[in-house]
């Protein structure tokens, strides 16, 4: 297996783990009488730290035991693929996000209580988060479907 799929199965697998992880239990939260964002956060920067030192220590480890070869023009062609197609949808899923949101909160009248029923700003940076996780799955898996086709 090439240097680069090895690096695309890790950041996959790594990613789909630790931010799988934090989304469970970021969608339990999302559920409480009282949002607060301070736990959101404190979690969010325990994944990031996670996915760090585990890509990066997975990484270190794919590059001894396998080596590291230099990047050629399919290697390339792949990577600018894959990361048309993942930030092409993370573009798109936020645009239309927000252009429902921004709909919604224009056409809804007020309640009976004189709120407009509009996610709050936490459940709508957890939504950006989930797609920019989203689409960088998309790009992994993009690049691992390109080494597996052949180019």
């Amino acid at each position: 297996m090439a240097w680069r799929e090895r690096s695309a199965w890790i950041s996959l697998v790594s990613t789909c783990l630790i931010f799988g992880i934090y989304f469970w239990h970021s969608a339990g939260a999302l559920h409480d009488e009282v949002v607060r964002a301070r736990p959101f956060l404190v979690n969010f920067l325990v994944a990031a730290v996670a996915a760090t030192l585990i890509n990066g220590g997975l990484h270190v480890v794919s590059a001894i035991t396998g080596g590291i070869q230099r990047a050629d023009e399919r290697d390339a062609a792949l990577e600018a693929r894959a990361f048309r197609i993942a930030y092409g949808f993370l573009l798109g899923t936020l645009l239309c996000a927000f252009s429902f949101v921004a709909l919604l909160g224009a056409i809804q009248s007020p309640s009976a209580a004189g709120t407009v029923l509009l996610p709050t700003f936490t459940a709508a940076t957890q939504f950006a988060l989930l797609v920019c996780v989203a689409a960088e799955l998309l790009r992994n898996g993009m690049l691992i479907a390109g080494y597996r086709r052949g180019g």
